[in-house]
């Protein structure tokens, strides 16, 4: 169903298709967002908006959702005075193309990866078909209900794209002119220098010397540079690309890491190279996606950036979340809404720490993290509330301490630990229910005499209020002090505030 809304919510008539009829729309200003809705359809749904009212050549086409559950979906633009159309989907919505366009940027060429937007299509590639009408088909290489990716080849030349799935075929839209390899800018290749061999292996040892009263990475430029003047780029192309040692294989990574931050054009396009490069170790080419995303907010990476997400290496989801933050889009924000509700507390304090830091990363998951709370098992809810308050946001403070307060374990050492570690993060934000937490944690303590992490929990008190006991080795002094904090903490809830200078809380 087709909706128009403006910054007063109004509902303009249009011609419904037949899959979701009953589609509402209201404003919500305090919030600044459009509430659509609608009880009818088949799930998944995908919610897409334009400023025109044709999808069929969409202007500034935007997906609010890809593939969505629920039938309640917000966007936040109800303040910034523009007009949008709106057209929701289901899962039997036939196949039709909004837009096409290519990876590589401007202008299509043989071997690039095509991107064709839409509905009505499949997450199986197997079922989908993409084919030149008269001419030749091409074979997708990633599907969703929502997007195909697929290889250009040059025989395909000039020709409009037709979308077939399971649920029918779309009408032949947009014109696709795929030119030959040679013409291909990635082909383009410059010629290779010539290396000094002793030269190189001069900032190979420069570089393996451990500095310090600086930055590493600046250290290290800092050895190159004293080597004298010449062009650094062609020998550090050489090391990353290197297969050294594995006492050596930190020259890879250094190398990459030297090329992005000099931040020019040229940086951006060796890394681009070397990304691309498949003979290189994959730690490396993982490192120069990295500083393409976060240096250039180049998405060339995302493929490997999206492998890490789903790492079994709580480090390796955290950094691969920092990552997205800086290439993140409508196409791409679902990618990373699963971390909000991550078993780990450093990937969800990574989170929060995004959210706060971050405007634009803030403004795109901010929303989808309110609707998904709603739906989630009160376990993922208290995660994704803690992620909000992290971010400033208090919309889950009623999940957070539910689950914080209500916690009777200690079930495990795992479980005790995420729990004293949201109490002192919530506690150094200024959260009085960081600290509510933590003397819940000391009844717990004086209950079952299990340590676990017990300190921890009497130095949130001793470091962010004037409650000035600290743990001892005795366990008969610690019982005592657990129990002073709680009195302590029950004569002066009432009276505290949060100094927002010291970072402390005061008594009043």
């Amino acid at each position: 169903m087709l909706l128009t809304a403006n910054a007063s919510a109004e509902l303009l008539p249009a011609i419904p298709p037949p899959d979701v009829r009953t589609l509402r729309m209201s404003a919500d200003h305090r919030n600044g967002v459009i509430v659509l809705n609608w009880t009818d359809g088949t799930a998944p749904f995908s919610v897409a908006r334009s400023e025109s009212a044709d999808f069929s050549a969409p202007t500034r086409l935007t997906y609010v959702t890809r593939n969505d559950r629920m039938s309640t979906v917000w966007d936040a633009v109800l303040d910034d005075g523009e007009t949008y159309y709106y057209l929701v989907s289901d899962r039997n919505a036939a196949p039709t193309v909004y837009s096409i366009a290519a990876t590589e940027g401007p202008g299509i060429h043989d071997g690039d990866t095509l991107v064709i937007d839409g509905v009505g299509f499949d997450d199986d590639c197997s079922r989908i078909a993409v084919y030149f009408p008269g001419g030749t088909s091409i074979t997708p290489i990633s599907c969703s209900r929502t997007r195909i990716e697929a290889q250009v080849r040059a025989e395909t030349a000039s020709r409009s794209i037709a979308v077939v799935s399971p649920t029918g075929g779309s009408r032949p839209a947009g014109q696709v002119k795929a030119t030959g390899t040679r013409s291909h800018p990635k082909e383009a290749k410059p010629p290779q220098a010539t290396l000094d061999l002793s030269l190189l292996a001069r900032i190979e040892h420069e570089l393996s010397l451990p500095s310090c009263g600086m930055d590493e990475l600046d250290a290290d430029q800092s050895q190159l540079d004293a080597l004298g003047h010449f062009d650094q780029m062609p020998y550090l192309v050489a090391m990353a690309t290197k297969h050294y040692s594995n006492d050596q294989s930190f020259l890879n990574v250094t190398a990459v890491g030297l090329v992005g931050n000099k931040g020019s054009p040229r940086a951006r396009d060796v890394l681009r190279a070397l990304y691309r490069d498949p003979d290189i170790p994959e730690g490396t080419r993982s490192h120069a996606a990295t500083w393409l995303a976060a240096k250039f907010h180049d998405p060339t990476g995302l493929p490997t950036i999206k492998l890490r997400l789903m790492s079994k290496d709580t480090q390796a989801r955290a950094d691969a979340l920092g990552d997205l933050s800086h290439v993140l889009n409508d196409d791409n924000v679902g990618l990373v809404l699963p971390l909000a509700a991550d078993r780990d507390e450093y990937v969800l304090e990574r989170f929060g720490i995004l959210c706060d830091s971050i405007p634009e990363f803030r403004a795109r998951v901010v929303p989808h993290l309110k609707n998904s709370m709603a739906n989630a098992s009160s376990r993922d809810a208290a995660r994704i509330g803690f992620v909000l308050l992290l971010a400033g946001d208090s919309a889950g403070i009623s999940q957070v301490r539910d689950f914080l307060l209500h916690y009777t374990g200690p079930t495990s050492s795992s479980d005790l630990y995420q729990i004293t570690r949201w109490s002192r993060a919530l506690t150094e934000r200024g959260y009085t229910l960081g600290l509510d937490a933590a003397a819940h944690l000391l009844e717990i303590y004086l209950r079952t005499q299990r340590d676990g992490w017990f300190r921890f929990t009497v130095h949130t008190f001793s470091d962010y209020t004037s409650f000035g006991l600290r743990t001892s080795n005795s366990d008969t002094l610690n019982a005592n002090t657990a129990r002073l904090a709680i009195e302590w903490w029950g004569r002066n809830r009432e009276r505290i505030f949060f100094d927002t200078t010291t970072k402390r809380f005061r008594i009043r």
